[in-house]
């Protein structure tokens, strides 16, 4: 029995509409491959620019659906945008996680935004060689 239809993500590849969605044997493929931080190597990798893993992501979450049909190869040679790359492996990964495509949407979205970020590069908080993150503004209202 496969996952449930919400529990994956649309994404366009090389003009094909597939679905992004992983289970838990994916995790264990993804953990296996990129280490016990898994996701927090796929924050980096984007931050990072590293094609070849967020393919290698997206590989293993298009396997479900696509049979082994877009390898890491394959998706590097397609192109998708890098952005919406990393959205769709990202709402997938919760989805698996959480249930959500966006498990913290109720919270505060500037302290959202910053838990994301450190939780995205593997860190509860900040370390030596981590560049320092700034503390969300207010308006002041003058």
């Amino acid at each position: 029995m496969g996952r449930p239809h919400w529990a994956a993500v649309p994404f366009e590849i090389d003009g094909q509409q597939v679905l992004v969605r992983y289970d838990w044997q994916a995790l264990r493929t993804l953990k296996d491959k990129f280490g016990e931080n898994y996701e927090g190597a796929f924050g980096v990798a984007y931050m990072n620019l590293d094609l070849e893993v967020m393919a290698g992501y997206l590989a293993v979450g298009l396997e479900l659906e696509q049979d082994g049909q877009w390898t890491a190869e394959a998706i590097i040679a397609a192109s998708p945008p890098v952005l919406e790359t990393f959205d769709a492996v990202r709402k997938a990964l919760n989805l698996i996680n959480s249930g959500k495509e966006d498990p913290e949407q109720d919270e505060n979205p500037q302290t959202g935004l910053v838990r994301k970020l450190l939780s995205m590069i593997g860190l509860n908080g900040r370390s030596a060689d981590a560049p320092p993150v700034a503390s969300p503004q207010t308006d002041s209202g003058d």
